[in-house]
């Protein structure tokens, strides 16, 4: 295992923001953490970085304790928090000189890489203004950017696409994947759900700094309950239609043309769709899961 944890807890002061945390990570495999504001999910990627030193437990990453880990071990590390950790009075180009100097990226290697990098989120046209004058959302693609620069091992990121536009995100998770194909180990924290379809091959589910779930996107996802859906119609059901679904069904949310209902399990879906077209209804799509996870922690969907 890449990464490899038994038990460990952080505390400050009297709290317990993790607390016996066991899980691991395979080279090449990309671990999501899943959980609400204050969760501990940034406590663990910062274990696993390096920043925090368990008070409990037993943490390895590459085989070192990242706490106490060499000068080569920071080398295949990479470790992008809630601060984009960028240098607002220089340009872009000179930002990533500077980190990438940090790990003895040679200068014809890095300009190409800064180049590459940057095109790849669309943001190479402002590789020669000063960050600062850039908005919150292309100061996170750089960012992301920066973490990319040295081609780590092992990249910790802590909800990288808080500030990101659609595009810039579908990027980062085709990045993520290409790497991990490679051989990057990821860790990757959200509060996103349908990240999960993207990146994860494991999701650790976190809340009160305890491990809720733990295990596949598919066995995550067939093991929740009381899921809500939103369906869109290419035309007004009927009346009738939607009398019988209210009868049938727990409905919130009902528009002309879409409506959002409960279902008690993700197998149903199919069952619901096909009873919803004999009703006559006209369905465009059914979404699911895009609910925020500080709702789905709410009590209703554990």
């Amino acid at each position: 295992m890449i990464i490899d944890s038994s038990n460990i807890s952080k505390t400050f002061g009297k709290t317990d923001a993790v607390s016996n945390a066991t899980f691991s990570v395979k080279e090449g495999e990309a671990l999501v953490l899943l959980g609400p504001n204050g969760a501990g999910k940034s406590t663990i990627l910062k274990l696993v970085a390096g920043l925090y030193k368990p008070t409990r437990g037993h943490l390895s990453v590459m085989g070192q304790e990242p706490y106490d880990a060499s000068a080569s071990f920071r080398k295949k590390i990479s470790f992008l928090g809630e601060n984009y950790a960028l240098y607002d009075n220089i340009t872009v180009r000179d930002n990533l000189r500077f980190f990438g100097t940090l790990h003895d990226i040679k200068k014809d290697e890095l300009n190409k890489k800064i180049r590459f990098l940057l095109s790849s989120f669309g943001a190479e046209k402002y590789i020669d203004m000063k960050l600062g004058s850039l908005s919150r959302g292309t100061k996170q693609k750089i960012a992301v950017c920066r973490a990319l620069i040295n081609d780590p091992k092992v990249l910790v990121l802590d909800e990288p696409t808080a500030f990101l536009d659609p595009y810039a995100s579908q990027m980062l998770h085709k990045e993520i994947a290409k790497r991990s194909k490679e051989g990057m180990t990821v860790m990757y924290a959200t509060q996103k759900l349908e990240e999960i379809y993207n990146i994860g091959d494991r999701i650790l589910i976190i809340n009160n700094g305890k491990i809720q779930r733990y295990g596949t996107p598919e066995k995550i996802i067939n093991g929740l309950k009381n899921i809500v859906i939103e369906v869109c119609f290419a035309s007004q059901p009927s009346a009738k239609a939607l009398e019988q679904l209210r009868h049938d069904f727990k409905i919130s949310d009902v528009r002309s043309l879409a409506m959002k209902l409960e279902i008690r399990r993700m197998s149903e879906i199919q069952s619901v769709i096909e009873f919803m077209a004999k009703l006559g209804c006209k369905i465009v799509s059914v979404s699911y899961l895009k609910e925020s996870i500080g709702e789905f922690f709410d009590g209703r969907k554990n």
